[in-house]
């Protein structure tokens, strides 16, 4: 018995792809086809071949790699991800889960910490910030709106996050 596909069904193959491109973001491809181009240009330099789906030996490697390189763990959890991508699209084995990868992982993480240089803002600093603010800014109106706005942050534990907006859209989220 031969398969063959009838019209009706190659339109809705072409639909299930245009919904799978929908999936992700526009940002989240550019991303993981940054991190997939730099597993590919790590495994044919090292193993002379493109290995999908990744196996673990590879994953081990690929980790130790970056590592060296100095990547993020941030960074490393994003290619990673990337690489889970693919082999869940190819319904492939997916070795990014395996134990050995966590624990990497975790190994990452820990070497690449480092402390926390932000010091908190102290009330003589603050009043310095609030006296020197004209030096800065040239509106008399934005010098005050700008001491109100960090006189409240500080007095109220606020993060910058939480009282300012990237666009308009954002209205809604801060106080």
């Amino acid at each position: 018995f031969q398969h063959t596909r009838t019209s009706a069904a190659m339109e809705l193959e072409t639909i299930a792809g245009h919904l799978l491109a929908q999936a992700i973001a526009p940002s989240t491809i550019r991303t993981y086809s940054r991190a997939i181009s730099i597993y590919s240009e790590f495994t044919k330099k090292t193993y002379s071949l493109l290995l999908f789906p990744t196996p673990l030996s590879t994953l081990r490697t690929f980790i130790a790699h970056l590592f060296q390189n100095q990547c993020s763990s941030s960074s490393i959890l994003t290619y990673i991800s990337a690489l889970s991508y693919v082999n869940k699209l190819c319904s492939s084995e997916d070795n990014t889960t395996h134990f050995l990868v966590k624990k990497l992982m975790k190994g990452v993480q820990r070497s690449s910490q480092s402390p926390d240089m932000r010091l908190p803002i102290e009330i003589d600093l603050l009043g310095r910030i609030l006296d020197n603010l004209h030096l800065t800014v040239s509106s008399h109106n934005k010098v005050l709106l700008f001491k109100a706005l960090f006189a409240l942050m500080f007095h109220a534990f606020l993060r910058a996050g939480e009282v300012t907006i990237r666009s308009k859209s954002d209205m809604s989220k801060v106080l």
